[in-house]
């Protein structure tokens, strides 16, 4: 039963052993792991328990992977570089490649994400003692010294049943990677600025009065990068549509969707309207009214435009666990 209960855990992205078997994991690009079931919250596997008061959870391997500011609602949550489960495919991925000790992992894990977060080995040999408790992965008993983690062929077989899976985290991964690709120009700048404090800093005479200015000053630039306009695509490559779904509780439902990805993304929304830019033109825009709740899905591709509805409706389902939902209609938008 326990191994039953671990490889259900491992598989969702949530964690065997707390309030009982762990809620399904959101696998999508698009989600952020912490679905209105997930197990990723202390309400446990009860749909819809206790979701929007809690953050994220509480580290890469069982929560949280690194993060970002999040939406304006809530007061700047972190969301996740990764989503809960990704982690462990990610590695699974890596072994299947070739054998390889934990630190080497660890740093193919950091190539992996361009730098944008290197696991620590606090973090690592946990999830590859789970690892090893599933069966996935074994030391290689031939290497003398250190041994090496090999994939057995219970890894391969998950792997492979689960290639859609590993795909999407391989995507988010090299997403993360290209997002903090590093830029010259910046770099050059930040290198400047950290040359500037550092000879400030440390001059002995240091006063409050000029610790305050370089405070202010940094706060100051700070905040005029955060307000930097965002050139989003060419809006006429987009896709649009737009369904409508009947619901006497339709703010209810936007509350909650903008709610959830806010840990994200930069949402904005009120009790009738809300707004969820997912990233690269991609976006949804909700409408509630008495009939039911708008929906309109913006998208780069018609591909991205039927995962994205998929994801949407997806979400709204489990938030809407106490009534049944109608098939959405789908209309094109001109």
């Amino acid at each position: 039963m326990r191994e039953m209960m671990m490889m259900k855990a491992f598989a969702m992205g949530g964690r065997a052993g707390r309030c009982g078997l762990p809620g399904r994991r959101f696998a999508h690009g698009f989600g952020d792991g912490d679905g209105p079931r997930g197990g990723g919250h202390r309400g446990g596997g009860r749909p819809g328990g206790g979701h929007g008061e809690g953050g994220p959870g509480d580290g890469p391997w069982g929560g949280s992977w690194g993060g970002h500011r999040g939406g304006r609602h809530g007061g700047g949550r972190r969301g996740r570089l990764l989503d809960q489960g990704d982690p462990r495919l990610l590695a699974l991925h890596l072994l299947s490649e070739k054998p390889r000790h934990g630190y080497e992992l660890i740093r193919a894990m950091s190539d992996l994400l361009g730098g944008a977060y290197s696991p620590s080995p606090g973090m690592m040999y946990p999830t590859l003692s789970l690892l090893e408790d599933l069966g996935y992965v074994a030391r290689d008993e031939s290497e003398g010294g250190r041994k090496p983690y090999t994939l057995t062929p219970a890894g391969a077989l998950f792997l492979e049943e689960n290639r859609p899976l590993v795909e999407t985290a391989l995507q988010r991964a090299r997403s993360v990677r290209d997002r903090h690709r590093g830029i010259p120009e910046v770099e050059a700048a930040m290198d400047g600025l950290k040359r500037a404090l550092a000879g400030r800093l440390s001059r002995p005479s240091l006063t409050a009065q000029e610790i305050a200015a370089a405070a202010a000053a940094l706060n100051a630039a700070a905040a005029a990068i955060e307000a930097l306009p965002t050139t989003a695509p060419e809006d006429t490559a987009m896709v649009r549509a737009t369904a409508t779904i009947a619901t006497a509780n339709a703010a209810r439902y936007l509350t909650q969707l903008c709610k959830h990805w806010s840990h994200r993304f930069d949402v904005r929304f009120d009790e009738t309207t809300g707004d969820i830019p997912f990233g690269d033109g991609n976006s949804c825009a909700l409408t509630a009214t008495p009939e039911g709740l708008g929906i309109t899905v913006t998208a780069q591709d018609a591909a991205t435009l039927e995962r994205l509805q998929e994801v949407v409706i997806d979400h709204l389902r489990r938030f809407a666990f106490r009534e049944e939902l109608g098939t959405p209609d789908w209309r094109a938008v001109d």
